[in-house]
């Protein structure tokens, strides 16, 4: 009995650091695939290449040798990726912001919508109090939103000036754009552009006000899209418009010559 249980603690003692090893492989497997991610959702294969892909090799390395020290080594290579990304993520985004709200400055939304800008603000300065607290993801996450809430406001600043430019050219009427079942009125008579893109504009302003901001992002596009349909059929028509003018002004000259031409012909006679 005594033997039996010596024998048992001599295979305890050989097969503990096998199970050891089996766990310090798992942890540092897992800790470099977690560090790769990190450095991925950041896009630190686009910021620092060169850094990336000499993390990418150890990594490839430690996925043919299997060895703790191997998957160690990739994550520490892809944590100083993340490290060195972080800022230069942000400051691009950062930059995006900025660049589009002083286009929306010059472009008067202060005086037009100025509770939009304010909600947009809020949002970019709630990024930055996560930035610098070092909640980095979900900065990442409000500094999309607040670049998202900025677009809508160009959307919805450049669909206005449009729709002004339209307007006071009188050429809604013109514009007989092809219209798919999904756009028809219930008693599936076809809208124009201008109507639809009217219709998405408010449709895109009351999301924004239901803070649906990705659904207020696709109806302001949307109706940006239909506004533009518009204009080029209204530069189709002056063009048109134009060529018809200057064909009558031609027929009209060459009857002048031709009148001209009469004229001399008798007076030869």
């Amino acid at each position: 009995m005594k033997k039996s249980i010596f024998f048992v603690f001599i295979i305890a003692i050989a097969v503990l650091p096998c199970f050891a090893q089996a766990g310090d492989l798992n942890t540092a497997a897992a800790r470099a695939n977690e560090a790769r991610t990190k450095a991925g959702d950041f896009e630190g294969y686009f910021y620092l290449p060169a850094r990336w892909n000499a993390a990418e090799t150890l990594f490839a390395t430690a996925e043919a040798q299997k060895t703790p020290a191997a998957y160690n080594a990739a994550a520490d290579a892809f944590d100083s990726v993340f490290n060195q990304t972080i800022p230069l993520n942000a400051k691009a985004r950062e930059d995006e912001i900025m660049a589009l709200r002083g286009n929306l400055i010059r472009a008067g939304i202060r005086d037009t919508f100025p509770e939009y800008l304010l909600s947009a603000d809020r949002i970019a300065l709630k990024a930055l109090e996560q930035y610098e607290g070092k909640d980095y993801y979900s900065a990442k996450k409000t500094a999309d939103e607040a670049l998202l809430l900025y677009q809508v406001l160009a959307n919805i600043t450049e669909a206005g000036k449009l729709r002004q430019e339209i307007k006071d050219s009188g050429f809604e009427s013109f514009d007989q754009g092809l219209v798919t079942e999904r756009m028809m009125v219930s008693e599936r008579s076809p809208q124009y552009n201008y109507t639809i893109a009217g219709n998405m504009l408010s449709e895109g302003m009351n999301a924004h006000a239901a803070e649906n901001y990705f659904l207020a992002w696709e109806k302001t596009a949307e109706a940006l899209l239909k506004y533009r349909l518009v204009q080029l059929g209204l530069k189709r028509h002056i063009a048109v418009e134009t060529i018809k003018t200057a064909h009558i002004k031609i027929n009209e000259s060459e009857e002048v010559i031709n009148r001209a031409q009469n004229i001399l012909k008798g007076e030869s006679k």
